[in-house]
């Protein structure tokens, strides 16, 4: 009878105990963070940016990180090749003009540094593993640390979240800056669907205009 009993409770106990150890993966692992905090600095980094990358899906988890940089890496490796330089340089960025350590730790410079590059792949022509964009990425990436940081100092008198408003900036910027005929970084045109491109430009002959010059 006794042996029955402790048959039938040594499932529920390590059912508990499963549990128990998958709450420890969710919400913000606050335990797996004061862990790290006695790591050396690499490994601190490396949760740093898992943290920047599920900041893309708006959670802060190194875990969801992973997974999210996982999942993308298979689904296109150029474009992870170009969101992980865009995080790490605005991660480090944030580390050498000293913003503050919490908000590096979760990943809140991380995230926007991501994003944008990530869309200049995703806007660019020029097709995969063109090695010009890496340049765009990683300025771009760090420059979202600078936008942040001036807009945290304007938002939070009025209790405001930066958010992704440094990711759309920069993004806006680079695109009106590049264009669909530059000839480095060649964008996508951006038409309703069914519409044609007409573009409105003068194509000059430098030597033409010098002979009517000296006419």
């Amino acid at each position: 009878m006794f042996k029955t009993k402790k048959t039938c409770e040594q499932p529920k106990g390590l059912m508990q105990h499963l549990i128990q150890k998958l709450l420890y993966c969710t919400g913000e692992m606050e335990h797996f963070h004061t862990y790290m905090q006695d790591q050396a600095f690499l490994m601190q980094l490396l949760e740093w940016l898992l943290r920047g990358v599920s900041g893309v899906i708006m959670v802060n988890n190194p875990l969801s990180g992973a997974l999210v940089l996982t999942a993308l890496s298979i689904a296109s490796p150029w474009q992870a090749l170009l969101g992980s330089l865009g995080l790490l340089s605005s991660t480090v960025m944030a580390i050498l003009i000293g913003q503050e350590r919490v908000e590096v730790s979760k990943g809140e410079h991380g995230y926007n540094g991501m994003l944008v590059a990530l869309l200049i792949g995703v806007s660019s022509n020029a097709g995969d593993w063109y090695w010009w964009l890496l340049l765009p990425a990683c300025l771009a990436g760090a420059v979202t640390t600078f936008v942040h940081s001036g807009l945290a100092a304007v938002f939070d008198r009025w209790d405001l979240p930066v958010s992704v408003f440094p990711f759309n900036t920069v993004l806006l910027l680079y695109l009106a800056c590049t264009g669909i005929e530059n000839p480095y970084y060649p964008n996508h045109p951006a038409l309703p669907q069914g519409a044609t491109l007409s573009i409105n430009s003068t194509h000059l002959d430098i030597t033409q205009v010098r002979i009517s010059m000296h006419s």
